[in-house]
Order: structure tokens, then sequence, then C-alpha cells
């Protein structure tokens, strides 16, 4: 693909768009520390493997000479709300390094004298997000979103994220898994390739009530199992094995964790210092009134792949996490520890948006407040009355949309009230349903 390469003349950085990354930028992931301050933070290993392993990815670089001072991941993809296609950008990887955060740095100092309030990088990150992202879905007249999983109680990434525009749609709920004594079972086994397409079938019928379901990649990275009944397949569950370099883990749970359980017997199979190995699951289903065969599953990998323990992750008010929680099949871990949130943060492109944001619609309905389309940049443009040079923005039925009209009235070209009404609800009823989370976007 053509490559865009702009450059700042104030720091002599430079923006470069590309697919699938660099040695530069997996260089750069390999040294960042994930997580929270003050809770768990971590390094990923074999980073650059797993990048590999995911399609459809493109990588903002921030560059001065060759060395990567920042960067974000956004990856291109089709999910299902029902029986209906959307087209989102997912974004991750979102890393700066630390000699360029430095406040003691010259850049810094220099920025903050011009009266710069943002990062430039962050800045550099945003613009190409608009133009490079965002602006071909206006320019073809398209609705997509953005969206990210941020941890609920990592306040700087939720803080940056609202900064750029995005929003808490959704919460997500990452469950622990262990076993100190792992067992599998006859019945369980690696999905056959025939047996491909019809496990497809059964997780499309599974998940036809939640949204941002995609399929994609389900048979390309980790290792799929089904358990049989019968000859029939039953359920099963995606494998994924993941090594975490722990950095940081303080308070009562951290030291238990790196300075007590790893020299215990029987604990010390689920915990080892400095490190943390799991499976991460995904795409579980299972036939109807059978809950109890996903924890069976998940034992079973663990055995076969020698690692105690296991995340899976999903919507609070979806029916699989609430049926794991109450099976009391998750193990010790869980029973001490409890579970960990996340938080669907999105950035809508090209729908119509009421002001005060998805959870006030019936409250801006009432109040006859202003309709209004984000721009690019996350804020909102001008009316046209204030800037009649400014084009208009079409749906996807092809009906044109004023930047900026009276709720209560209808626009000059005929369009009505509950019709603008109907495409804002439209997107407040997909953020309604449960949201399919995959294990490769939360590791």
């Amino acid at each position: 693909m053509s490559q865009k390469v702009e450059k700042s003349s104030l720091t002599g950085l430079r923006v470069k768009v590309s697919k699938h990354g660099s040695p530069r930028i997996a260089q750069l992931l390999q040294n960042t520390v994930f997580g929270t301050e003050g809770k768990l933070r971590y390094r990923q290993k074999e980073i650059a493997d797993r990048i590999k392993s995911q399609s459809n990815v493109q990588f903002i670089e921030i560059l001065k000479g060759n060395r990567v001072f920042g960067t974000a991941g956004m990856t291109n993809r089709n999910v299902l709300h029902g029986d209906d296609y959307m087209q989102t950008l997912y974004v991750r990887y979102l890393s700066f390094a630390h000699a360029f955060k430095s406040k003691n740095s010259t850049n810094f100092s220099t920025l903050k004298r011009k009266g710069k309030n943002r990062s430039v990088l962050r800045e550099m990150v945003l613009d190409e997000i608009s133009a490079h992202f965002e602006q071909p879905f206006i320019e073809a007249d398209k609705q997509g979103l953005f969206y990210a999983f941020v941890e609920s109680a990592n306040i700087n990434s939720r803080n940056l994220c609202l900064s750029m525009g995005f929003e808490a749609a959704r919460k997500v709920e990452t469950l622990l898994f262990s076993r100190f004594n792992p067992t599998q079972q006859k019945s369980i086994s690696n999905i056959a390739e025939y047996e491909q397409d019809e496990v497809k079938k059964k997780l499309s019928e599974f998940y036809k009530d939640y949204s941002f379901y995609f399929e994609d990649q389900i048979f390309r990275t980790g290792f799929y199992l089904v358990k049989k009944e019968n000859g029939k397949i039953i359920g099963g569950i995606r494998a994924i094995p993941v090594n975490w370099q722990l950095v940081e883990y303080p308070g009562f749970e951290g030291w238990l964790m790196q300075d007590v359980l790893p020299y215990l017997p029987f604990t010390n199979r689920l915990f080892q210092p400095g490190s943390f190995k799991f499976l991460a699951f995904d795409y579980a289903w299972h036939a109807p009134n059978l809950e109890h065969i996903i924890p069976e599953l998940m034992a079973h990998c663990c055995s076969l792949f020698g690692i105690n323990m296991g995340m899976i992750w999903g919507d609070t008010n979806s029916e699989l996490i609430k049926n794991l929680k109450s099976s009391n099949e998750l193990g010790f871990v869980h029973s001490v520890s409890g579970s960990v949130y996340a938080d669907l943060m999105i950035r809508p492109i090209n729908f119509i948006k009421m002001d005060g944001g998805f959870e006030n619609f019936e409250e801006n309905t009432k109040a006859e407040s202003k309709v209004e389309i984000p721009n690019k940049q996350g804020s909102i443009k001008k009316s046209k009355k204030e800037n009649p040079d400014t084009p208009t923005s079409n749906t996807e039925e092809g009906e044109s949309v004023p930047e900026s009209i009276d709720a209560k009235s209808n626009t000059d070209n005929g369009k009505s009230e509950s019709i603008q009404r109907d495409e804002f609800a439209s997107l407040k009823d997909v953020l309604k349903k449960p949201i399919f989370v995959s294990a490769l976007d939360m590791t």
C-alpha cells in the first residue's frame, strides 16, 4: 500500500502508516509496560508473533530518524450485530516511548513554552487516525465505529480515550480460571478441518444476540477444541497460550503471587516468580442447557498444555459470563481475586449523535436538543447557517442530513425528525446488546 509520511517542523518527527508494522514497532511494544499504575503491570512476550498472526492490521508510526517514539495499531474488521454487519476499526497497541514522555526532555519543555497542552505525539496519532482511517468513511458516506478496551481502573488510559473523542459504552469482565490438577476427557479433541464449517454455524447461532461478533480468525490462531457426545459436537472453545513478564504487582495480592505462592506446594503449579503463563480462552459455545461443559473444556486445555491457569473475557451482562460465575467451577484464583473489569470505548464515525452522549438519548429528545455530527477530530462541526460552504453528510440510505438542525423540525431536503432519531437509535440498540470479546484483543 502507499505510505503517507508527514513531518512536524517543530520536533523533526514524521508519521508513517503501514501494514503489519515493522521490527521497530515490535521492539517498542516488547519494551512497553502494559497495565494500570498501582496494579498488575506486565510486558507481553512474543508480541511480534502475535502481531503477525492478526489480519487486517495497520500501524501508525511516529518516527524521528529511524527510531519509533509512538505507535497505534488499527484492525479493520466487519462485525455482526444480529444479522447486520458494521465496519469497525479496533484500536490496539497504543504506545509512546518513555524517552519522549519524560518531562525533562527538551522536546517536552519546548512544547510547554509554546503553550502546547497536549502531547505532540498524541496529536499526531489523533490527526492520522482522523485523516487516514476516519476520513475515508466520511468521503464514501459510510458509517462505522472505532472501538477499544480499557481497564476500568486505568484512569490515564481512559482519560486519553476520552480526550480523543471516545466514550464508554459497555462493561467487560475478565474471569480467571485455575486448576491444581486439571484433567482431560476422551470426549474432547482438537477440531478436524471438516468440522470447522459446522462449528462456525454453531458459533453464529450462539452469538446471534451479541454485538461485535466476528469470525475471520477463529481457526487461524491458537487451538480449537470440541466436545462430542454420541459423535455429535455439543460445545467448543479456543485456547491461546500467553506468556507475560510481570513488572509490578503491588499490594498484598502481588506479594502472595510473587513471594509466597510460587514456593508453596500446589500453588507453585499456578504461579511462577516474574512471569505469568496462562491460556486465553474465547469463542466458547455449548448446546442448549449444557453450560457445565465450558469449564470441562477449559480444564482439558489446561491439562493438555501443562498450564494451570486461564482467562476468559465477556460482557458482564452476557449469559456466558453469568453462567460461568454462578457455576462455582472457576477455581481457586477466581475465588481469591475475583473479576477484573474493562470498558468498551467507542467513537462513532458518520453517525448522527444527540447532545450529551448515548446514555442521554431519551432526555435529549424530550428537551428537543440539536442533532449534530462529529467532525473528523471528534469535535462538533458548525451548523450550516454558520458555515454555508460546508457540505452535508449522507446516510447509508443516500438521504442527505444537514450537519446541525433543530431536532424538532424537518430538514430542507425532507428528512424528518423520526428518521434522524431512528439512525441514532439504531446505534443505541446495538450498544444495548452484550458484546463478544476476542482473546486476541485482550492479550
